[in-house]
């Protein structure tokens, strides 16, 4: 199953930038406001999101402590994309949950090997846990 990559920016040319830069890695859902984003997540969890820092209303800080607090959303890998390059700033996005930053301007090469390794290490987590879930392999009920 292909990549769900969830893009949130009130900035919609930079909306479609990025989905452009990672369209072959998994499909793209976008959100033009923190609020919109959150009720996206409520029709389906995805993968990956990149969620702009500064935005008006709902700042990007308030929806990774939003999306943190709830259930089931631990392992969903949050990228906050930004110009700001200030270490409080960092701290605090790391504070609110999120896994990684990403600066701008943006580097197609850079961002979609980040998001990459993001899909990789979701879609192992996954795997690892459907594993846990099934009964031990054949030896289960084999009496010797």
């Amino acid at each position: 199953m292909p990549a769900s990559i969830l893009v949130v920016d009130d900035d919609p040319l930079l909306v479609q930038m990025i989905g452009a830069m990672l369209d072959r890695i998994g499909r793209i859902r976008f959100a033009t406001s923190g609020e919109a984003a959150l009720q996206l997540m409520a029709q389906e969890a995805p993968d990956v999101i990149l969620l702009d820092a500064h935005m008006s209303g709902t700042s990007g800080l308030e929806v990774c402590t939003a999306i943190r607090s709830r259930h089931g959303h631990d392992d969903i890998a949050i990228l906050f994309v930004t110009a700001e390059l200030d270490d409080d700033f960092e701290a605090q996005a790391f504070a609110a949950g999120a896994t990684d930053i990403v600066h701008k301007p943006l580097s197609a090469a850079l961002l979609r090997a980040r998001v990459a390794t993001h899909v990789r290490l979701k879609q192992a987590l996954d795997s690892l846990r459907d594993s846990a879930r099934r009964p031990a392999g054949g030896d289960a009920g084999r009496r010797e």
